[in-house]
């Protein structure tokens, strides 16, 4: 059973504190429950719940009921224009503020209606502001299917298979990431020498294989990290020396096999020839090098990774 109902034509409860003394005490009206809900707003017309802090308060409590900007009907409405927060959701645990619309449109412009709207004037406050120290600041959760047919510029929907997408109006989408995207090109400070063979390991032979890590290498004599543990790919240049009279190289994940390609070619002995190589990586920032032909030594130095 409630603890205290209230009924009449205007106010059914009203609490006045006078002084602000936090959360435990000294509040208007204060709801504590175990087992149900502490407060409860109800209105079939207007405003459930109305929270006003006091202050240089610039909207002020809605039109139906005192004055100041008018409102559409909403399940709890906060008003500060002062250091203070008008709506603050805590929880150790769970949710803090949870929103759910089920409308089909709204009263702020005909735009679609959302769980929570977040507008601002000002050119120096953010209309949402989400901080976390530890975790992630925002979160979207996955829909059950695929991206929809239309949506309206600057939606942001994120499929079943984890791909996010940015809309830019109508039917026009562009795929922003996600499992089967390279994601973004990290460009290095400078080139990094990772591998050379004429140091190493020497010649690599006809129709043999080396595996390259692209982890590390230097710049300079100093070392230097180059590609990062789970990148998706990079961009680096393979550089031919000491070549046998003809042959070829070929660079791909060390998690594949030769897919019978090359990526540069030479026709005489002690060629030295370039070339800018984009390759998949495993997951451990290794690529493999195939020769075909005679044997060569070979570079490779890296400017970037996908990530």
């Amino acid at each position: 059973m409630p603890g205290v109902v209230g009924a009449g034509g205007a106010t059914g409860v009203r609490g006045i504190a006078g002084t602000p003394s936090g959360f435990g005490s000294g509040g208007g009206v204060v709801g504590d429950s175990h087992d149900g809900l502490g407060v409860v707003g109800t209105s079939a017309t207007f405003i459930g719940v109305i929270g006003v802090q006091k202050g240089n308060s610039s909207i002020g409590i809605p039109t139906a009921v005192g004055g100041g900007q008018s409102l559409p009907p909403v399940g709890v409405f906060g008003d500060t224009n002062t250091a203070h927060y008008a709506v603050v959701g805590a929880n150790s645990v769970g949710t803090g503020v949870y929103g759910c619309a089920f409308a089909s449109a709204d009263e702020f412009g005909g735009a679609p209606i959302a769980a929570v709207v977040g507008d601002t004037v000002s050119t120096s406050h953010p209309a949402i502001l989400a901080r976390n120290s530890t975790g992630a600041q925002l979160r979207l959760v996955p829909s059950g299917g695929a991206r929809p047919a239309s949506g309206v510029i600057g939606d942001l929907f994120e499929d079943s298979a984890g791909a996010l997408w940015l809309c830019l109006g109508g039917a026009s989408f562009r795929k922003l990431g996600g499992p089967t995207t390279s994601g973004q090109l990290h460009v290095l400070p400078s080139p990094v020498r990772v591998y050379d063979s004429r140091t190493t390991e020497g010649p690599l032979a006809a129709g043999a294989e080396r595996a390259v890590s692209l982890a590390n290498g230097l710049v300079g004599n100093t070392p230097t990290p180059a590609v990062r543990a789970g990148a998706l790919a990079a961009l680096f240049t393979l550089t031919i020396v000491n070549t046998g009279s003809q042959g070829f190289l070929a660079a791909f994940s060390n998690a594949v096999s030769w897919p019978g390609t090359s990526n540069i070619n030479w026709f005489q002995t002690d060629s030295i020839v370039a070339t800018s190589v984009t390759s998949a990586v495993d997951s451990t920032a290794e690529i493999k090098v195939h020769c075909g032909g005679t044997p060569t030594n070979f570079v490779v130095d890296v400017s970037g990774y996908y990530e």
